[in-house]
C-alpha cells in the first residue's frame, strides 16, 4: 500500500535549496571562517552564528537524523528540537555515501564522484559498495580502494595549521574509532576542551542502522534518540564558551516497501546490467533499442512512486549538485534514474531493510541545522 502522507521533494523548492541552504553550504560556511577559500556559497543561517568569533567548531552529524524524524521523535521542549534554528537540504540521492563525502570535501556529489551506496565501476564490471570496497552481488572485494579511485580532500586537512585543531572522530569502523555514544562525547570534550582554535568533525551511525533494522517508529530507535538527545545537552555543558556545537545529518528516513526488479520481467529485458546506486534512486543500464519499451513500461508500473529522469534530465536539473563533473560521473550514470515520491524501493536482490532513504520526500532530504552556542 503507498503511503500517500509522504511529502515529495519538487524541482523548484530543490532548486531554491541548492547551494543557498545545503549541506554543503553549510560546510564551505566552516571553511570561510576558518579563513579557507570556499567552494560554494556559505550558509547565511550558519554564518550569524560563525560571525561571533568562534575560536572552534565542532560539527556532529548524526546519520540518519533528519528534520522529520526530530520533529516526530523529540518534544517541543527537548534539547535539540527547541535549539533547532533552521532546517537545510542534504544533496541528492539522500544518502550518506554522497552526504558526508560532501560536508566532509565542501563539494557536491557530482564533482567528487561519490553519489550512492554502490555504483558500476567498469574495471572490475561491477556494481561496488563505495565505503566497503566489495561487490554489492557478489561480496567479493576489489583490488583497489575507491578512495585511490574518486581522491578528495578533507576539509579538516583543508583548515589544518600548526597549532590549530583539524580532526575527525568516527565510530569503530575506523581505526581508534569509538565504540558508543558516550565514547564519542568524551574524546570531543578531551579533543576540544585540549586546543585553543580549530575544527573537529564527529560522525555517528548507530541512529540509522537500528532505523534500518527496526523501522522508524520502533520504540528501541526513539529511545536511541533520546539518548542522543540527553547526551548532547551533557556534552555542550562540558565544552568551553569558545566552541560553537553544530548538530546536524546527512539524511532522514523513512519506513519501504521493498519490490525485485527481476519480478517485473518486461523491465528486466530492457536492462544491460542490474541496477546500481540506491534502491529508492535506481539507476538504470538500459540495452540499446529497448529505450521507449523501458519508459512505457515503467511508468505504467511506477508512474505514481518514482520520478523517472533520463540522464541528459538529471544534468540539465542538476540533480547532484552543481561544479565542474567530475570525469566518471558520466559513465557512473545509465540510461536512466528514478526518484522515489512514495514509500516503496526497488532492490535488485532480496532485502531486509525496513526503514531506508535516498528518495525525494521532504522526509529524507530535510535536515536539521542545530547550533548550539
Amino acid at each position: 500500500m503507498i503511503n500517500s502522507k509522504l511529502h515529495q521533494f519538487s524541482f523548484e523548492r530543490f532548486k531554491e535549496y541548492q547551494n543557498n541552504n545545503d549541506i554543503v553550504t553549510i560546510i564551505n560556511s566552516v571553511l570561510q571562517h576558518f579563513d579557507v577559500t570556499a567552494y560554494h556559497h556559505t550558509n547565511r543561517y550558519l554564518d550569524h552564528y560563525l560571525q561571533k568569533g568562534y575560536q572552534k567548531v565542532v560539527m556532529l552529524l548524526i546519520d540518519g537524523m533528519g528534520f522529520y524524524n526530530i520533529n516526530r521523535g523529540l518534544d517541543h521542549n527537548d534539547y535539540l528540537r527547541k535549539n533547532m534554528k533552521h532546517h537545510a537540504m542534504t544533496v541528492y540521492p539522500s544518502t550518506t555515501v554522497a552526504a558526508t563525502t560532501a560536508i566532509t570535501s565542501g563539494r557536491y556529489p557530482i564533482e567528487t564522484g561519490w553519489i550512492a551506496w554502490q555504483q558500476y565501476f567498469k574495471e572490475f564490471n561491477k556494481e561496488v559498495v563505495l565505503f566497503l570496497n566489495q561487490g554489492y552481488y557478489d561480496q567479493e572485494a576489489v583490488n583497489q580502494s575507491i578512495e585511490n579511485i574518486l581522491p578528495f580532500e578533507y576539509v579538516w586537512d583543508l583548515i589544518k595549521k600548526p597549532n590549530m585543531m583539524a580532526e575527525s572522530i568516527f565510530p569503530a569502523f575506523k581505526t581508534e574509532g569509538m565504540h558508543s555514544f558516550q565514547d564519542i562525547c568524551e574524546r570531543c570534550i578531551e579533543v576540544a576542551n585540549a586546543n585553543e582554535k580549530g575544527y573537529l568533525y564527529i560522525y555517528w551511525d548507530k541512529y540509522d542502522d537500528l532505523m534500518h533494522t527496526y523501522g522508524i517508529y520502533d520504540k528501541r530507535c526513539n529511545d536511541y534518540l533520546r539518548m542522543i538527545n540527553h547526551q548532547i545537552e551533557l556534552l555542550r555543558q562540558r565544552l568551553d564558551s569558545n566552541t560553537l556545537l553544530i548538530v546536524t545529518a546527512d539524511h532522514g528516513h523513512i519506513n519501504t516497501n521493498d519490490i525485485e526488479i527481476k519480478d517485473y520481467t518486461k523491465l528486466w529485458n530492457c536492462l544491460e546490467r542490474n541496477i546500481s546506486f540506491e534502491t529508492r534512486t535506481p539507476n538504470f543500464f538500459v540495452k540499446a533499442g529497448k529505450e521507449k519499451e523501458f519508459e512505457e513500461e515503467f511508468i505504467n508500473n511506477f508512474g505514481d512512486t518514482f520520478i523517472l529522469l533520463n540522464k541528459q534530465q538529471v544534468l540539465e536539473n542538476k540533480l547532484f549538485g552543481i561544479g565542474k563533473v567530475h570525469p566518471r560521473v558520466l559513465e557512473f550514470l545509465g540510461d536512466y534514474i528514478a526518484l522515489a515520491i512514495a514509500d516503496i524501493a526497488i532492490t535488485g536482490k532480496p532485502s531486509s531493510l525496513v526503514g531506508q532513504h535516498a528518495g525525494f520526500t521532504e522526509e529524507e532530504m530535510l535536515i536539521p541545522l542545530i547550533v548550539l552556542e
